[in-house]
C-alpha cells in the first residue's frame, strides 16, 4: 500500500487489491467503498474457525455496500479475468505469479541418499486442504512413502474434533505408487481406521503415535520420494522427523 500513495497520501493508482478476512468483510468493504468482492473459497472450514459455509455466507451477506459486485467461489481463471478488467495486463499478472514461491515452512524439498523428501504443510481439522494434498501425492510419479504428522500439536490433551478425518479423501492414498503410509500422532489410530475404510491394505500401514519413532522404523528401501505432511503447529517436530529420515537415508547410501 505504501507505494500506492504519495507522501501526501494521494493515490498513485486507479485500482487497489486488498486481501480481507471473511469476518471483516462487513466492516472493511463499506469503509473503502469496494467495487468487487472476490470470494475464492467459501467452503466448510475447521470447527474452531468457521465450521459451516452458511456461517461465513451470512456474515458476507450483511455487508452494507449495495454497489459492490460479489463473485463467489471464483476459480483462477475468473480471478485473473477480474484483475485484467481492473487494468492488470495478462503479462504482468503472469510474471508476478511466476515470482511467487511458498515459504519453507509450507513447502520444502531435500535430497538425501538418492531419495527426495518433500515436506508439505497439511492444515489439520480441515478436510479440504488435506484432500488436495492427498490428491497431489497420488499424482506424483515413482514409488512413494507417506508420513502423516498432521495432528494439531496444541490439542494433544483433547479428544474432540475428529470428524474432519472421515471427511478427507484418504482414498487418494490407496495405491498410485504409494508403498507405505506411516500414520503418527495422537490420532494415529483414527487415521489408520480411515485408511482401512479407504481400502488401503493393512500391511502397507505403520501406526505409531510417536512421530520420531515412526521416522526411525519406517521402511526406506526401494522408494523415490518421501512425502512428510505436517500441520501448522508441528513444524518444529516435522524438522526433527526430517532430520531422522535424512540421517538414515545418508547412512544407508554409504
Amino acid at each position: 500500500m505504501t507505494i500506492s500513495v504519495t507522501w501526501r497520501n494521494r493515490s498513485r493508482v486507479k485500482s487497489v487489491v486488498l486481501e480481507v478476512d471473511e469476518h471483516y468483510v462487513p466492516i472493511v468493504c463499506p469503509k473503502i467503498q469496494a467495487d468487487y468482492l472476490l470470494v475464492t473459497a467459501l467452503l466448510r472450514d475447521s470447527v474452531q474457525r468457521n465450521a459451516h459455509p452458511e456461517y461465513v455466507f451470512n456474515k458476507i451477506n450483511r455487508t452494507d455496500q449495495p454497489t459492490m459486485q460479489v463473485i463467489l467461489n471464483a476459480d483462477e481463471m475468473r480471478s485473473g479475468a477480474l484483475l485484467t478488467a481492473m487494468g492488470t495486463s495478462p503479462a504482468v499478472l503472469r510474471d508476478t505469479l511466476g515470482q511467487i514461491s511458498p515459504p519453507e515452512t509450507r513447502l520444502a524439498y531435500l535430497q538425501a541418499g538418492g531419495v527426495t523428501i518433500v515436506r508439505m504443510l497439511a492444515k489439520s481439522n480441515n478436510s479440504l486442504p488435506i484432500s488436495l494434498l492427498f490428491d497431489h501425492v497420488r499424482k506424483a510419479p515413482g514409488r512413494k512413502l507417506v508420513i502423516l504428522a498432521v495432528d494439531d500439536a496444541s490439542e494433544y490433551g483433547s479428544s474432540e474434533r475428529i470428524g474432519w478425518i472421515y471427511d478427507a479423501d484418504h482414498e487418494f492414498l490407496n495405491g498410485n505408487g504409494i508403498v507405505q503410509i506411516a500414520v503418527t500422532g495422537r490420532r494415529c489410530h483414527d487415521h489408520m481406521v480411515r485408511l482401512l475404510l479407504a481400502g488401503v491394505p493393512e500391511e502397507r500401514l505403520l501406526c505409531q503415535a510417536d512421530e520420531l519413532e515412526a521416522a526411525k522404523t519406517v521402511t526406506l528401501t526401494d522408494i523415490d520420494t518421501i512425502f512428510l505432511l505436517q500441520d501448522l503447529t508441528s513444524y518444529e517436530l516435522a524438522l526433527q522427523v526430517e532430520g531422522v529420515l535424512t540421517k538414515r537415508l545418508e547412512e544407508d547410501a554409504t
